[in-house]
């Protein structure tokens, strides 16, 4: 039996799973490999490298504009580690992660 017979739901909380699970498939095959969208493109994340004039100001400004772009890089960065580490754990997971988003959800 599933959670949602379990609970006694009428099938709204299945519905809304199904609902994200689409939208994360579309946002991976947008683009946004780990799953959270970057705040700005990438190319503008990497467009003008050099060293800022006013650190105390830009450092947060950054933070905000492109948080989403960070958060991808230190999951990227985690993701690559453990792959060197354990890399049979690793295929495992992408493989299950490969399962859970392209499988019937029933």
């Amino acid at each position: 039996a599933t959670l949602v017979a379990q609970r006694g739901d009428d099938g709204a909380t299945e519905e809304a799973m199904e609902r994200h699970c689409a939208g994360l498939l579309q946002m991976v095959l947008a683009g946004a490999p780990l799953g959270v969208s970057p705040s700005q493109p990438w190319t503008d994340f990497l467009g003008d490298l050099r060293p800022p004039e006013h650190p105390h100001e830009r450092v947060p400004s950054n933070l905000k504009r492109f948080a989403g772009n960070y958060i991808n890089l230190i999951l990227g960065a985690a993701i690559l580690t453990g792959s060197c580490m354990r890399p049979l754990l690793f295929t495992l997971c992408v493989l299950l992660q490969v399962v859970a988003l392209l499988a019937p959800p029933e």
